[in-house]
């Protein structure tokens, strides 16, 4: 009797282990995915989700050639010569431009120092042989003691043009209240040492200004490349020379459509995008 039962059990036992593990088996197989796989797949998807609306952006409806933009890459070049046609995979061209816009800021730069340290040397050099004692009076003083040996000299021509217009009341008070009114506004006395001493000045003076003029015409040089850029820009575009490329692993600024905000208002902000 119990080796009968004991043979049952066994039958029952090898008859069920096979079936459990086909049902594992079966079990493992079609398993749902994990909540932390779940997530980052919906992280991922939202990323590409992401990438795809700045590669978007608000110039998508201008006339593109791959996925890039020709009104954005304008835009760039005039922001910064040379950036459009980096967007654009021209990275020759975008370098030459680089290298342009960093030399006129260089020459700006160096041009406007100049400017300065000639200024306080003829400034320094009317007190030290004009007996000037201060050194921040106006340009229209320094002009002034350039072209008169001494504030005497200044004041006597002064007067004697004065009487055109006091006439026909031209005595000594009223030309002596004429020239008070009307004499540059920070007139101190001065005499130079001498004539020599006063051409020194008036090239020193000169240098100055001319380094200043030279400065604004960095500005216009500036102007003028981004100008250029853009029109080169323009050319890639038109002419088809430019390489289609992809975003991937490039620099790029988004001006993106402002975010509506909970307060009910928009706002909006320059971004620097890396793509990878």
């Amino acid at each position: 009797m119990k080796l009968h039962a004991c043979l049952i059990i066994a039958v029952l036992v090898l008859a069920g282990g096979p079936a459990r593990a086909q049902s594992d088996a079966f079990s493992l197989r079609d398993a749902p995915v994990t909540a932390v796989e779940s997530a980052s797949a919906t992280g991922q998807q939202q990323n590409q989700e992401n990438l795809a609306r700045w590669q978007q952006g608000p110039g998508s409806a201008a006339q593109t050639r791959g996925d890039v933009s020709m009104r954005r890459a304008i835009l760039y070049s005039l922001l910064l010569p040379g950036m459009g046609e980096y967007y654009a995979g021209r990275t020759l061209r975008a370098k030459a431009f680089f290298a342009a816009e960093a030399g006129i800021w260089t020459a700006f730069t160096v041009l406007r120092v100049q400017g300065h340290v000639r200024e306080n040397r003829y400034k320094k050099f009317a007190v030290e042989f004009a007996g000037i004692t201060t050194t921040d009076h106006t340009d229209d003083f320094y002009k002034t003691i350039g072209q008169y040996d001494s504030s005497s000299d200044y004041e006597a021509e002064f007067k004697a043009e004065g009487r055109v217009d006091i006439w026909p009341d031209v005595g000594y008070d009223a030309l002596e209240r004429y020239y008070v009114e009307n004499r540059i506004s920070d007139f101190e006395e001065w005499a130079w040492s001498s004539f020599d001493r006063r051409v020194d000045f008036r090239e020193m003076r000169s240098s100055s200004r001319l380094a200043y003029r030279r400065s604004l015409y960095m500005v216009a040089a500036a102007a003028a490349n981004r100008i250029a850029s853009a029109v080169s820009t323009y050319q890639i575009f038109k002419s088809g020379r430019g390489e289609t490329v992809s975003r991937t692993g490039r620099y790029f600024l988004d001006f993106g459509p402002p975010d509506h905000d909970t307060r009910g208002e928009y706002a909006g902000a320059v971004t620097l995008i890396r793509t990878f």
